[in-house]
């Protein structure tokens, strides 16, 4: 997982800081946020899908799915 691409999502999403995304997301909100912003993108990504814009780093293939890596912490689910 690369974290520092993580956390520049959280920050181009939510408008917070690198230090207040350390101290207030974990993996379980992080899929929460994920699923809502699936229904309803931050416009930001809207944006950049409309011109045509793509990720040259990393496809979606290739990201990891974050709903496998909390099952593997069944304590953490709701």
């Amino acid at each position: 997982m690369n974290w520092g691409e993580l956390y520049a999502h959280l920050i181009a999403c939510t408008g917070l800081d690198w230090d207040t995304i350390g101290e207030t997301f974990d993996l379980p909100r992080l899929a929460a946020m994920n699923a809502y912003w699936k229904d309803r993108p931050p416009v930001h990504l809207m944006v950049a899908a409309y011109l045509g814009i793509k990720p040259a780093s990393q496809s979606s293939e290739d990201a990891p799915d974050l709903m496998q890596m909390l099952e593997q912490f069944p304590q953490g689910m709701m």
